[in-house]
């Protein structure tokens, strides 16, 4: 994470940057995006629009199946 990215560590340190860990626990925002979203990269959404319909489709998939998949 952030707190551990080396270049952040060198400008701040690493008392800076643990204290600025705990004073900025979001446990709904980690829920949100470890559990409930899904994540592209900025380069899968360059492709055509043909691409962009199949990522849609796939995305409804999800939805349709996330009961089943939220037991599997």
């Amino acid at each position: 994470g952030l707190a551990s990215n080396p270049h952040y560590l060198r400008i701040y340190g690493e008392k800076t940057m643990k204290e600025w860990l705990d004073r900025n626990q979001c446990p709904q925002n980690d829920t949100l995006t470890r559990e409930q979203s899904l994540w592209f990269f900025q380069t899968m959404l360059l492709g055509t629009r043909e691409n962009m319909e199949q990522i849609a489709e796939a995305i409804r998939k999800i939805q349709k199946y996330a009961k089943q998949i939220a037991k599997a």
